[in-house]
């Protein structure tokens, strides 16, 4: 059997980015229907300079896919000690 066949009645891991459905730039909307954080949070952030990095185009801001990515790859964790470490560190 091939690395890249299944088992019969198991369906495969997505191996793209959990993001292939949105458009390569994001609004706060889409970010937040994502499921990454809401949209206030993500106002908040904006303000104090945090969180993920975004496009201010006259009054649009928006997120690119891969910031986005790149925010979600940067806060994986595998012990939540290794989480609060990385708070302490920031």
């Amino acid at each position: 059997m091939k690395s890249t066949q299944l088992e019969a009645g198991y369906e495969p891991l997505p191996t793209d980015d959990p993001l292939s459905d949105y458009p390569f730039m994001m609004t706060p909307k889409q970010v937040a229907e994502a499921g990454i954080k809401p949209i206030t949070t993500l106002m908040s952030d904006r303000y104090e300079g945090k969180g993920i990095p975004f496009v201010k185009i006259g009054r649009a801001v928006r997120y690119r896919k891969d910031d986005v990515l790149s925010y979600l790859d940067a806060h994986r964790f595998t012990s939540t000690r290794e989480a609060r470490m990385a708070e302490v560190n920031r």
